[in-house]
């Protein structure tokens, strides 16, 4: 019964954890007076979902495990100092979450526009609906507690662009995690929805859009400022580490 119902499941993974919108008007009259609240919502309904602390903890990951090993040289400090990486990423946990800041702003206009493109208003309702559900809640939640970006810290920090294919294998194993997760009710009662509100069936084309975007937002350069930034906060790090562990010696 469970593999029979999995390809109803995959196609209703908004598989990205998307950028976080400004505060959007609520209620039926904003509703009604705004034409892109229909679309808005549906990323506060993804918001809410979203744990951008936890998303930044399983990026530093991410990021300790590449910086261990970018270079000979980190990867000779790593071995004498061990946690250098963790430390650098650690110290660049504040910066990244600024710079969504700017990028959520930036990137917003976008995200609408991928909406619209794949759902009509009813259907964005619907989707909205959806993702506050008991299933949708619990569906995205895992997907986005799942998406650790490893392969795309891989291109980060080796090659300074992320590539699509390493975000799409992030992507893929974030959903198998969020799938292995769901309970065989939750996978029933998620195929009733579908057949219930068929604009569910739209999540699979409306999530690779919406990648497009994320993926877009990954590769957007980093300003002057917040590259002069992240290097001194990188090389306060890296100076701090290694004084605290030659004095413990």
């Amino acid at each position: 019964m469970r593999l029979l119902l999995l390809s109803a499941v995959l196609g209703l993974v908004l598989c990205t954890a998307p950028l976080k919108a400004e505060p959007l008007p609520s209620g039926p009259a904003a509703l009604q007076t705004d034409p892109e609240a229909p679309y808005l919502d549906v990323i506060r309904s993804i918001e809410e979902s979203s744990d951008i602390d936890l998303s930044l903890n399983l990026v530093a990951e991410a990021m300790a495990e590449q910086f261990a090993i970018a270079s000979p040289e980190l990867a000779l400090g790593e071995k004498r100092y061990p946690g250098l990486g963790r430390a650098m990423a650690e110290a660049l946990k504040p910066l990244l979450k600024t710079r969504d800041m700017r990028l959520r702003k930036l990137f917003l206009p976008r995200q609408v526009a991928a909406i619209r493109a794949n759902l009509t208003v009813a259907e964005a309702a619907d989707v909205a609906w959806f993702y506050r559900s008991k299933y949708g809640r619990k569906l995205l939640g895992n997907v986005i507690a799942g998406f650790d970006g490893k392969q795309m810290m891989v291109d980060a920090v080796n090659g300074g662009d992320v590539g699509a294919a390493a975000f799409k294998a992030d992507s893929n194993r974030a959903v198998a995690r969020a799938i292995v997760a769901l309970t065989e009710e939750d996978l029933i009662e998620i195929g009733k929805l579908a057949t219930e509100r068929p604009a569910l069936r739209k999540l699979k084309p409306l999530g690779a859009a919406l990648g497009e975007v994320r993926l877009a937002a990954e590769n957007e350069p980093m300003t002057a400022e917040e590259e002069a930034e992240m290097t001194a906060v990188v090389v306060a790090a890296i100076e701090q580490h290694i004084a605290r562990a030659e004095a413990a010696k």
